[in-house]
């Protein structure tokens, strides 16, 4: 696609995001309560150094990082292809 972004781009960047966020509600519920603080912060982590683009307005990209009240803490800009396989790098 000239001068955008290709379907394929965006298709995996969609199946890498749900696999992500599958992958981190299956670790939640199998991570003992003690072990929770750290499994989350492994899934942040792999957001947060996964960006997608070179936004430097981090008060907006990582809004959710810090509402404590969410359920997915992770920063929006996010090459979710790359975070998916820093997750899964550290499963093996």
């Amino acid at each position: 696609m000239k001068g955008g972004v290709s379907t394929e781009f965006m298709d995996v960047q969609a199946y890498s995001m749900n696999a992500f966020i599958l992958s981190y509600f299956k670790a939640l519920q199998t991570t003992p309560e003690a072990g929770r603080k750290d499994c989350i912060m492994r899934y942040v982590k792999a957001t947060r150094e996964n960006p997608l683009y070179e936004d430097k307005d981090i008060e907006n990209t990582e809004a959710f990082v810090n509402d404590p009240g969410g359920y997915t803490p992770f920063s929006i800009n996010v090459n979710w292809e790359n975070a998916l396989a820093a997750i899964e790098g550290e499963k093996k």
